[in-house]
């Protein structure tokens, strides 16, 4: 019998999401560079907008579907 924490494994359940990986990456590709942009013109630096954009991939893999409602 297999227990229910079998099912989890040893990453936390990071397999339940893992379909949804590969669309949050594909999405902040495809706004990469609008988003260093904005930050850039914001901040007047690179070395801060690429920090910024930094900070915003993190928030942005940490969220929760429910917590994004259009990433566009």
């Amino acid at each position: 019998m297999m227990r229910k924490n079998d099912d989890i494994g040893a990453s936390g359940g990071a397999e339940a999401r893992e379909p949804e990986v590969p669309i949050r990456l594909a999405t902040f590709d495809q706004y990469r560079s609008l988003l260093f942009s904005v930050a850039y013109r914001m901040l007047g630096s690179v070395a801060d907008a690429e920090d910024m954009l930094q900070e915003t991939f993190i928030r942005w893999q940490q969220s929760t579907g429910e917590n994004v409602r259009c990433p566009v």
